[in-house]
C-alpha cells in the first residue's frame, strides 16, 4: 500500500509527487467538472460579429428541434436502449445531417434519456403501488407516501426532495389525465386532488380506527422485538382508539369537507387533536393518516387499482422542447468536423492550454472570411489539467446585450483528486489547535459562527463568518428593501422603475448565490484541516433529508442555507485522505434526539425559541452549547454504528457508513 506524507510546506514538484501517489493509492471514480472560460478578441467589433454568428448558429440549432424530429428520436430511443446518443441514425432517419445536428442531437437526447428515466421510475412506483395498497391510497388522497418516497429514495440513490417532487408531480398529471379521460370516475367518489374525497360516515371511520389498530398489532406481534418508535406508534393508536367517538367525529368532517391541502390540514388538525386528549406535546400525524387510508379503502382501491393498471407513465410526461424553448450552446464534440474549428482533439488541445495557456477557435461563415479568437484558461483550470485532467468537450454561448460577450465553458474529466487544491487547507491547519481523537462529531446548522460545530472547541474562520455576515445582510436588508420597492413600483404603474429594480434585484439573487457557492467551496477545506489535526480516522454527521417544503419563516430560511450537501463532507474527507498518513471515512448517523439530550447527564435541554444556540439543561440547569453537545452525542451514535459495522462494509476514501438505527 502506497502512503501520502503530509508536509507543512509543500513544493508544486512535491504536491505533484503526493497526487500522482495517491492516484496510484486510490480507486476513485471519474468525475466531470465544467467551468467557464474567456475569449480574447481584436476589439469590441470583432467581439459583436463573433456572437452574431454564435447566435446564428444557435438559431439553426433550436429550427432541427422540431416536433416530428423529436417524437423520431423517443422512437429511437426506444428502440435503442443501450444506444445513448444515437445520433448519426437520427439524421439518417429525417434526412437531415448538417453540421450543427451533431450540437442540436446531443441535447435532443440528453433531454430524452432523462424523460425515459423519467418514465421508468414513474412505472416503477405503479408497479409499487399495486403490491402495496396503504401507499397507493395515501399518495392518492394526499399526494405523497413518506414510506415509499424513503424507500424509493434509498433504491435509485436519489435526493428525497427529488423523490417527493416526483411523487406530487405525477399525482396532478393523473388528476388531470384521469379527469379528461374518464369523469364519471370523479363525479362518482367525487375525486379531487387536494380537494374533495369519497364522502364516508361515523360508523367507518369508528371501524377503520379499530381495523387500523388490529392490523398493526397483528404486524408488530410477528416480529421478536419492538423499537422504541413501534412502541410508541401502538400507544398512539390505543389512546386514540379509547378515545374513538371524539376521534372519528373529528376525521369525518376532515374527510367530508373540502380542503386547499390534505396534507397541512391534517397536520393542523393532528395538533388540535392531541390538545383535546390532553397532551398538545403528542405527535398524531402518522396514526391519523393510516387511519384515514383504512376508513377511504372500500370506497377507493378498486378505482385507483384500475387507474394505476390502465395509466401509461409516458402520458404523465411532456416533451421536450413543447414549451417556450430558451437558446441552447453550441456543444463542440470532439474528433468531429465542425462549424466552430479547433485546434485539434481533446488530446492536442490539453497540451496546448498546459504548454501555452491557451488555443485559437475559428468561427466561419458561409461567404464571409473566418474570424478567430483566443480561448485563455486560468492558472486553476491550467493546474487541474497538469494533475490529470483531460478536456473533455467545449460548450459555447451567445451573449446578450449590452455586452455581447460570448460565454464559453470546458467541461474536464478526471479523477476526484485531479480537481483538488490544498493551499486552502494548509493555511487553515496553521489556526487550528492539535488534539487526538480517533472519531469527530459535526452538528451541521444555518450559516453562521456555528455553521459547523465539531465535538471540541473550534473557531471558524474569519473568511466564512465574514462571507456568512455579507450573504445575511443581503437577504434581510437589500432583497428586503429592493422586494418592498419592487411592490412600490407596481402599484404606481410605473414601468422603468419596476423593470429596473426587478433588474437589480436579480443581479442582487446571483451575488448571494455566488457568495454560498464560494462558502461551499471553503467548507470542505476547513473541515478536512479540523480532521488532520484531530488525527480522526473517522467524520460523522447527520443523516440529513431535511427539506424546505411545507415550512414557513425562519426555519425555511434556515434550511436553505443550510451546508449540509454531503459532497461537502465527500470532498473533506477526500482532502483530509490525502494529505495525512491515515484514510478518513465518512459515518451516518440517525439525527434523532442529537439536538436536545444532554451529553454529560442525560437531560433534556430547554430549546426554546429564544435558546437557539445556549440552552439551559432542565435535568441538571446547566447553560449548554447546543452545538458543541449536538456533535458529542453525534460522535457518540457515530462510535456505536461504526462498531455494528464490519471493517468490511468501509469503502476507502470516501467510504460511507449506511446510518443506522442508534
Amino acid at each position: 500500500m502506497i502512503f501520502t506524507y503530509f508536509i507543512y510546506d509543500l513544493s508544486d514538484i512535491c504536491m505533484k509527487k503526493v497526487f500522482k501517489l495517491y492516484q496510484i493509492a486510490s480507486s476513485s471514480t471519474i468525475v466531470s467538472k465544467t467551468y467557464s472560460l474567456p475569449l480574447k478578441f481584436l476589439n469590441s467589433e470583432h467581439r459583436d460579429a463573433i456572437n452574431q454568428r454564435i447566435r446564428e448558429l444557435e438559431e439553426d440549432q433550436l429550427q432541427l428541434l422540431d416536433k416530428r424530429t423529436v417524437e423520431t428520436a423517443l422512437n429511437i430511443c426506444r428502440e435503442n436502449p443501450h444506444d445513448l446518443y444515437p445520433r448519426s441514425k437520427l439524421s439518417k432517419t429525417i434526412g437531415k445531417s448538417p453540421n450543427i445536428a451533431e450540437s442540436a442531437f446531443h441535447w435532443l437526447f440528453v433531454s430524452l434519456k432523462n424523460r425515459l428515466n423519467q418514465e421508468s421510475k414513474i412505472n416503477q412506483l405503479f408497479i409499487y403501488w399495486m403490491k402495496n395498497p396503504q401507499q397507493a391510497i395515501e399518495w392518492i388522497v394526499f399526494g405523497r407516501s413518506p414510506y415509499t418516497e424513503s424507500k424509493f429514495s434509498d433504491k435509485w440513490k436519489s435526493k428525497y426532495i427529488w423523490v417527493l417532487n416526483l411523487l406530487t408531480s405525477t399525482r396532478r398529471q393523473v388528476d388531470s389525465y384521469w379527469r379528461k379521460k374518464s369523469p364519471n370516475i370523479y363525479r362518482k367518489h367525487q375525486l379531487k386532488f387536494n380537494s374533495f374525497l369519497p364522502l364516508v360516515t361515523h360508523y367507518e371511520v369508528e371501524q377503520a380506527i379499530s381495523d387500523a389498530y388490529e392490523n398493526k398489532l397483528d404486524e408488530f406481534t410477528k416480529l421478536s422485538k419492538l423499537t422504541d418508535k413501534q412502541n410508541a406508534f401502538l400507544r398512539k393508536l390505543h389512546l386514540i382508539l379509547s378515545n374513538k367517538s371524539l376521534v372519528a367525529s373529528y376525521l369525518t368532517s376532515w374527510i367530508n369537507t373540502q380542503q386547499t391541502s390534505r396534507w397541512k390540514s391534517l397536520k393542523l388538525l393532528s395538533s388540535e387533536l392531541a390538545i383535546v386528549l390532553g397532551n398538545k406535546s403528542r405527535k398524531l400525524f402518522s396514526t391519523l393518516r393510516l387511519i384515514i387510508i383504512f376508513a377511504l379503502f372500500p370506497h377507493l382501491w378498486t378505482t385507483v387499482l384500475k387507474m394505476l393498471k390502465a395509466s401509461n407513465p409516458e402520458e404523465f410526461i411532456s416533451m421536450p422542447f413543447k414549451k417556450k424553448r430558451g437558446k441552447l450552446p453550441i456543444k463542440l464534440m470532439m474528433n468531429k468536423k465542425y462549424v466552430i474549428t479547433r485546434p485539434g482533439n481533446a488530446e492536442i488541445m490539453t497540451n496546448l492550454a498546459i504548454n501555452n495557456g491557451e488555443f485559437e477557435l475559428g468561427f466561419p461563415s458561409k461567404n464571409r472570411s473566418k474570424l478567430t479568437a483566443s480561448l485563455l484558461f486560468p492558472k486553476k483550470v491550467r493546474n487541474f489539467l497538469k494533475n490529470g485532467a483531460q478536456i473533455k468537450v467545449l460548450q459555447i454561448e451567445s451573449g446578450i446585450p449590452p455586452s455581447n460577450k460570448p460565454n464559453v465553458k470546458v467541461v474536464l474529466e478526471g479523477n476526484s483528486e485531479c480537481f483538488i487544491s490544498t493551499k486552502l487547507t494548509v493555511q487553515y491547519m496553521r489556526n487550528i489547535p492539535l488534539n487526538n481523537s480517533t472519531i469527530m462529531g459535526v452538528d451541521i446548522n444555518r450559516l453562521s459562527e456555528h455553521m459547523v460545530a465539531f465535538n471540541y472547541p473550534v473557531k471558524i474562520p474569519r473568511d466564512l463568518i465574514k462571507l456568512s455576515k455579507e450573504y445575511h445582510s443581503l437577504t434581510k436588508n437589500q432583497i428586503r428593501s429592493l422586494h418592498i420597492s419592487l411592490a412600490i413600483k407596481g402599484k404606481q404603474k410605473d414601468t422603468y422603475g419596476y423593470c429596473k429594480i426587478r433588474g437589480e434585484l436579480k443581479r442582487v439573487y446571483a451575488r448571494r448565490a455566488r457568495l454560498l457557492k464560494e462558502i461551499k467551496n471553503k467548507l470542505p477545506h476547513f473541515l478536512a484541516a479540523v480532521i488532520i489535526q484531530n488525527k480522526s480516522q473517522y467524520l460523522c454527521i447527520e443523516n440529513l433529508q431535511i427539506s424546505a417544503r411545507g415550512k414557513k419563516g425562519a426555519l425555511a430560511k434556515a434550511i436553505y442555507n443550510m451546508p449540509d450537501d454531503l459532497e461537502i463532507f465527500k470532498k473533506a474527507v477526500l482532502i483530509a485522505s490525502m494529505l495525512s498518513t491515515r484514510i478518513v471515512r465518512l459515518v451516518l448517523v440517525n439525527p434523532q434526539n442529537t439536538s436536545r439530550l444532554h451529553n454529560k447527564c442525560g437531560g433534556t435541554l430547554d430549546r426554546g425559541f429564544t435558546s437557539y444556540d445556549y440552552a439551559p439543561c432542565k435535568k441538571c440547569n446547566k447553560r449548554v452549547n447546543t452545538h458543541i453537545n449536538a456533535a458529542k452525542n453525534i460522535a457518540q451514535k457515530g462510535a456505536k454504528v461504526i462498531h455494528n459495522n464490519s471493517p468490511s462494509t468501509h469503502v476507502r476514501g470516501l467510504g460511507v457508513i449506511p446510518s443506522s438505527s442508534v
